[in-house]
């Protein structure tokens, strides 16, 4: 009953803390979005205070969680790459909404066990109890994981028509690297994280990062086999100086009767599959 009582004084001081802190925070806010004013330069002005403070208040809890060594740190930097996070600032975020999290699932179970269910033994309370701050802790990789997963489906879905497209503008006289920036902007509506993909590249292409390098970053971040292989094709028809739209005509072609054996498998699968629903 100690520790109960102790996680309990816990849980509480560390409840007035965060609304102390929140309260504080509203209040120097609205006070210097007075002194800003109204116009874009005074919208832009607020989003970079929201973020420097966001950023300030997931720092204090990342630090303690946070790699010392380089390498777990790049590869942590990657997978958030991946999942489309690309600012600086992603891995503060990301290891302090863990630590986040895991506190705050602690201290809800904490008050659920001395509000609702007073009658849980000791042991099974101190088990819950640990198990909820892991779970919490280790919430954001499941996001992460989930939100790489659906980016790659994005991006498969929408690969074939910005083929297609590319296709178009390198046969209507476009350079390839033209082509990639067209084509970027033209899927911005229809597939947001594929033109995020490519305009990044365009980006690449254009601060003079060597055309070779950008292509295999695009696979590196995309983690598809359709998307490896138009940047293999791609990179084989640079070094040997072949025509890169009959190259992207055959692919286009190869790629999209790829497509339709996969669709024609998956139905050919379908009658197995319903015959014990149907029984």
């Amino acid at each position: 009953m100690a520790l109960i009582s102790v996680l309990a004084f816990i849980s509480i001081v560390l409840a007035t803390i965060g609304i102390y802190w929140y309260i504080r925070y509203r209040e120097s806010l609205e006070r210097r979005f007075q002194r800003i004013g109204g116009g874009s330069e005074g919208t832009e002005e607020k989003s970079r205070l929201i973020r420097e403070r966001l950023l300030k208040f997931f720092g204090l809890f990342s630090r303690a969680v946070t790699p010392k060594k380089e390498e777990e740190l790049s590869r942590i930097r990657s997978i958030l790459l991946k999942a489309g996070y690309r600012r600086p600032h992603a891995t503060a975020f990301f290891y302090g909404g863990k630590t986040l999290l895991a506190i705050l699932l602690f201290v809800l179970f904490t008050f659920i066990r001395l509000t609702f269910i007073k009658e849980l033994p000791y042991l099974q309370t101190m088990l819950f109890s640990i198990l909820s701050g892991l779970i919490g802790f280790f919430l954001p990789d499941l996001w992460i994981h989930l939100k790489i997963a659906q980016r790659k489906e994005d991006i498969l879905k929408a690969f074939p028509d910005a083929l297609d497209l590319l296709v178009t503008c390198v046969e209507a006289g476009l350079g390839l690297d033209a082509a990639i920036n067209r084509v970027g902007e033209e899927m911005a509506l229809s597939s947001p994280v594929l033109s995020d993909e490519l305009r990044l590249m365009a980006f690449e292409l254009r601060a003079g990062k060597p055309r070779q390098e950008a292509l295999k970053g695009l696979a590196v971040r995309t983690e598809l086999e359709d998307v490896s292989s138009l940047v293999t094709l791609l990179v084989q028809t640079d070094r040997f100086g072949t025509s890169i739209a009959q190259a992207l005509r055959v692919h286009s072609d190869a790629m999209r009767t790829r497509r339709r054996q996969k669709a024609e498998e998956i139905a050919a699968k379908m009658s197995v599959k319903m015959v014990i629903p149907l029984i």
